[in-house]
């Protein structure tokens, strides 16, 4: 499941940022806080997907917020065991957020991620496990 997630999120990245896709069924969460930018996706059964981002740049101006960041792994966590395990990606993923403040920054981050990897998922088959809980943003 890693490999894929790795080749669609990919590919999905950059293009999510400006598309409709898929949404996921779990909890999607954003924080920034100094040089990491963390978005994160939960589902009831446990089972989670994280980001860590570098951020490389922040920036407000003209009533735009921006933060460019680079991904090179993600951290996914067992639902059975708990345990967490780093999956690092063939290649950096550099992205830049943008939005009108902070908070919808946050708001977009964490929806980019989730939509990232629910096409991830989505693309995995149906081998995965019932979800029930709609998608909601907390950050």
């Amino acid at each position: 499941m890693r490999t894929l997630i790795l080749v669609v999120l990919l590919s999905a990245t950059a293009a999510s940022a400006s598309a409709q896709s898929p949404r996921s069924d779990g909890t999607c969460k954003a924080d920034h806080n100094g040089n990491v930018l963390l978005t994160s996706v939960e589902y009831t059964d446990g089972y989670r997907v994280e980001a860590p981002w570098r951020v490389k740049a922040s920036n407000t101006e003209k009533q735009v917020t921006s933060v460019t960041a680079e991904l090179d792994h993600i951290i996914e966590t067992n639902p059975a065991t708990g345990k967490r395990h780093r999956t690092p990606l063939p290649g950096t993923i550099e992205m830049t957020f943008e939005a009108a403040n902070s908070k919808l920054l946050l708001r977009e981050a964490a929806d980019i991620w989730c939509s990232t990897v629910a096409k991830a998922l989505s693309a995995r088959g149906t081998d995965m496990p019932s979800r029930a809980t709609p998608n909601r943003v907390v950050m």
